[in-house]
């Protein structure tokens, strides 16, 4: 059997270098992951449990036991991060402005406090339903481009997605559904395109990268 503790740590030495602000923190040690988890767990309350977070190049696993429980779904999870930091890479402020749209659109209600200057200020208070669940194409990008990473290095391992049962609806209807704040996406399109993912060869940021520590990795062990 494949050792995916030494694939971890061969993706993780591959990371430092192409990204050498690369670091790995753990949410229970989080002042920060700890705040952030009074707002998100009102939609998804298993996000300091179950879900790794990255934040440009510092990836957050639940725990270090978490981590360390199993390595394979380890890697899988730094793969598919890593998509998410050749994104930011290759446009930080894109990357931020287009996962965090249109809820970030929410900061301008802030500008209705200037309403004692001006009563007119007050309209921007409608930017309060910019925090409602809308459609969110570019997160709904990133994270098709991310799990379909996952897809990828099942088909180069052998476990064909397509093959799992219904594997693919239900990361579809994960990706669809308030663990991500509810993008408005069809779970159906997702999945098609996941399948594509699981049957197809991509050359994209971040496959690359994976694809070549996977094959280094079928090297040596």
């Amino acid at each position: 059997m494949s050792d995916y503790k030494t694939k971890t740590e061969l993706l993780i030495e591959e990371l430092k270098i192409k990204y050498p602000d690369f670091k790995i923190k753990f949410k229970d040690e989080s002042k920060f992951m700890k705040f952030l988890n009074i707002f998100v767990k009102l939609f998804n309350k298993k996000f300091m449990s179950r879900y790794t977070t990255v934040l440009e190049y510092t990836v957050y696993f639940p725990s270090k036991k978490w981590m360390e429980k199993d390595w394979r779904k380890t890697f899988y999870v730094l793969s598919h991060e890593s998509i998410h930091m050749a994104s930011h890479n290759s446009n930080p402020v894109k990357h931020v402005l287009g996962y965090t749209f249109p809820q970030n659109l929410g900061l301008l209600s802030l500008l209705s406090l200037l309403s004692f200057i001006n009563p007119a200020f007050l309209v921007f208070l409608i930017f309060l339903t910019a925090l409602g669940p809308w459609p969110a194409p570019f997160r709904v990008k990133e994270e098709t481009r991310g799990h379909g990473m996952n897809c990828k290095i099942g088909t180069w391992e052998g476990f064909n997605m397509l093959e799992q049962g219904d594997a693919l609806e239900r990361m579809a209807k994960k990706v669809c559904g308030w663990d991500y704040y509810n993008p408005l996406h069809s779970p159906k399109q997702m999945e098609k395109d996941l399948e594509e993912y699981s049957s197809t060869d991509r050359s994209e940021k971040g496959y690359n990268l994976v694809k070549k520590v996977f094959d280094i990795n079928n090297e040596n062990l």
